[in-house]
């Protein structure tokens, strides 16, 4: 037969084994969200700086690079841009010779997806339809960025926080056995 100790230990023991897994799972799906908004979000500044950088002259369409981050100039950087019209492709020099796969879209419509990239890293893309009347012109601006820098140091927090809790689990049962043991 099973003391009481030995069975309020037992009962205690797993309680805090569940709720210390449905706390790793609820941590880890907000570190996820977090990690996809924060990249989503600096896809939305990075798209309105090359379109504040988008110059329409005579007809030709060019991207000013003194208003465009530094970040867009070393060659596989992780942060891109291509600007796609009927017979015309502007990429940032990033991208190097590389080029990225996109579906034209109508202007005000957004698409957001992930696909390979630069050196076959997973990209996360952001792309906006575009039109100007007075210029007759239809195209598609993107802006990428590399999920492989991100993706790193989402799996080092979220391990070394794995790790604590299991060493806090660890510790937790430890306690449960040895106060039941001392009281009892």
């Amino acid at each position: 037969m099973i003391s009481i100790r030995t069975k309020l230990s037992l009962w205690l023991s797993g309680l805090v084994i569940i709720s210390t897994f449905v706390a790793i799972v609820i941590f880890e799906s907000m570190l996820r969200q977090a990690f996809h908004d924060s990249i989503i979000d600096r896809l939305e500044e990075d798209l309105q700086q090359v379109l504040l950088a988008i110059q329409f002259d005579n007809g030709d369409i060019t991207i000013d690079q003194s208003q465009l981050s530094s970040f867009y100039k070393p060659v596989y950087s992780g942060r891109y841009y291509q600007l796609n019209m009927d017979h015309i492709e502007l990429r940032s020099r990033s991208l190097w010779d590389q080029r990225l796969d996109i579906r034209p879209l109508t202007k005000g419509e957004t698409r957001v997806w992930q696909t390979k990239g630069p050196q076959n890293h997973d990209i996360q893309l952001l792309s906006l339809g575009l039109s100007s009347e007075t210029a007759l012109v239809q195209a598609t601006i993107t802006v990428a960025q590399d999920l492989s820098i991100g993706r790193q140091v989402f799996t080092q927090v979220y391990g070394t926080k794995l790790g604590v809790n299991l060493a806090m689990l660890l510790a937790m049962i430890a306690g449960i056995f040895y106060s039941f043991k001392a009281i009892l």
